[in-house]
C-alpha cells in the first residue's frame, strides 16, 4: 500500500484523532448512469479500494470539475483528511483535487486544506492531507473537487480527523 502524506514541515498534530464524517450526509454533483456508486459510500467505513469489486467508492458521470462533499452536522477543528483512492483502474483521476474544508454550504467559499493533489500523488492508495498544524483548519463541511479537468471522480473512504 503506497501512502502520500502532504503535510505540514515541524507539524505537530495532537493525538489520538477519531473520524467525524463517518455516516454523516453527503453529496456529489453527479452519479454515473447505471451504476452503484452514490456519494454516501465514501462515508461508510469500508475502505476496500477496489471500486468493481468493493462496492464501497463514490463514481460521478464525466463532467467538468466534478465534486464531492461531506455535511459533518456540526464545525470541528480538522487537524487531516485522509482519502482513500481507488486503485483497481485509474488511481490517476484524483490528480489535481483540492480538499475544501469550511463553514460555507457553498464549497467553492470554503478555504483550501493544504495544497493541491498533483503528478504521481495521486496514484496513492492512502492520501494524507494535513489541514492544520498547531491551528487546525474549522469547518462543518468538507469537500473535494477536480481543478480544470473533465474526468469522473472516484474515492473510496473519506475520513476527516479531529481530536
Amino acid at each position: 500500500m503506497h501512502t502520500m502524506k502532504y503535510e505540514i514541515s515541524n507539524c505537530c498534530v495532537p493525538p489520538p484523532l477519531h473520524n467525524v464524517a463517518l455516516g454523516k450526509p453527503t453529496f456529489q454533483s453527479s452519479d454515473k448512469p447505471r451504476q452503484d456508486g452514490g456519494s454516501e459510500k465514501a462515508v461508510d467505513g469500508n475502505k476496500d479500494s477496489d471500486l468493481e469489486n468493493g462496492n464501497s467508492c463514490i463514481w460521478t458521470d464525466t463532467e467538468y470539475q466534478p465534486h464531492w462533499e461531506v455535511d459533518l452536522q456540526d464545525s470541528y477543528d480538522i487537524y487531516e483528511v485522509i482519502i482513500t483512492n481507488r486503485q483497481d483502474c485509474c488511481s490517476f483521476r484524483l490528480k489535481d483535487a483540492l480538499i475544501r474544508v469550511g463553514d460555507s454550504e457553498n464549497f467553492e467559499e470554503n478555504p483550501v486544506c493544504g495544497e493541491q493533489i498533483v503528478g504521481n500523488d495521486a496514484n496513492a492508495e492512502t492520501i494524507v492531507m494535513t489541514c492544520g498544524c498547531k491551528t487546525p483548519m474549522r469547518g462543518r463541511y468538507v469537500s473535494l473537487q477536480l481543478i480544470d479537468r473533465t474526468q469522473m471522480l472516484h474515492v473510496c473512504e473519506v475520513e476527516v480527523m479531529v481530536p
